[in-house]
């Protein structure tokens, strides 16, 4: 964003998708229930990207989301640095050097999902995985929507040809 542009929810879960791109392992420390570590690890499972977490106290609130993500997630437990360069040995690598995936960007972008979606729909869109099926509950968490919001949105999107169900999970179409 420019500079002197306003801070918003929406911004920042724009960040979270950049942050995981750009990262060739991504790792956790500190993360609330509902917090956008959590969205910044959503995008890097969805980037097939390692994702590793520093769980705190499970008295800390501000180590609730860590849990949640070993709990829920294929996420790796770190427990030092030697953790990290591991995850890290097994992203992709050019002549030895770890590297992290370009993608191929279409030569003309001439329209994209997300246009003509309402601002919680695109919320909703970044946060459906690309490969793999989320939960209502978990989409909730990841989009910082309520869960009659999202379950709303949800269905709106599928008919709209931007969402698809199996067994009460979603994803994008």
């Amino acid at each position: 964003m420019a500079p002197g542009s306003a801070p918003t929810r929406h911004r920042f879960l724009q960040r979270n998708r950049l942050i995981a791109a750009l990262s060739m392992v991504t790792v956790i420390t500190e993360a609330r229930w509902r917090s956008g570590a959590q969205s910044t690890a959503h995008h890097a499972f969805t980037l097939a990207r390692p994702v590793g977490v520093v769980p705190g106290s499970i008295f800390s609130a501000s180590s609730a989301g860590c849990h949640r993500l070993l709990r829920e997630t294929p996420a790796e437990l770190i427990t030092d640095a030697t953790d990290i360069l591991a995850l890290a040995a097994g992203a992709p690598t050019v002549d030895g050097v770890p590297s992290v995936h370009q993608p191929t960007l279409p030569v003309s972008v001439s329209a994209r999902p997300q246009d003509g979606l309402t601002e919680a729909q695109r919320l909703l869109y970044d946060a459906l995985p690309a490969r793999g099926l989320s939960s209502p509950g978990k989409l909730s968490g990841i989009a910082g929507l309520p869960l009659p919001k999202v379950l709303a949105e949800v269905s709106r999107l599928q008919r709209s040809g931007h969402a698809r169900t199996v067994n009460g999970q979603w994803g994008q179409a």
